[in-house]
């Protein structure tokens, strides 16, 4: 009998459990994930344009659900603003998991506050400060 009760009790118990849910702020839901840089705008002689970049030279960054910046591989980006305007709105990033530390940051010489990015996400489409990135 106590066997019994035993195991309809760990069973309530482990039922009852529920994982949290991880929901992004509505400003960054729709910037939440990878991003790879496909090209940066160039200006000559007063005309604007986009350049290409090569595979060889681009890179990815991705945005963690708290708005984190991560880098390649994951980790917090270095020199990155805790704040960004996404389509016009500001955005202040606070970090709500732990942050690894990226140890390639303890070499960057970064300034005290960078500026706040300014953000443009058009469905699959993302320009960050004349970088133009796509989702991966």
């Amino acid at each position: 009998m106590k066997t019994s009760l035993f195991l309809l009790m760990l069973t309530a118990v482990l039922f009852s459990c529920k994982k949290d849910e991880i929901i992004p702020d509505t400003v960054i839901e729709n910037i939440v994930g990878k991003w790879r840089l496909k090209a940066y705008e160039q200006e000559v002689n007063g005309v604007k344009s986009w350049v290409n970049v090569p595979d060889s030279a681009s890179y990815t960054l991705g945005f963690r659900f708290d708005g984190v910046i991560l880098d390649h591989s994951g980790l917090p980006a270095c020199c990155v603003p805790d704040r960004y305007y996404v389509n016009e709105t500001l955005f202040k990033v606070v970090p709500k998991a732990k942050l690894d530390v990226n140890p390639v940051c303890a070499f960057s010489l970064c300034m005290a506050n960078p500026a706040p990015w300014i953000i443009v996400q058009n469905g699959n489409e993302l320009i960050i400060n004349e970088r133009r990135f796509t989702r991966e």
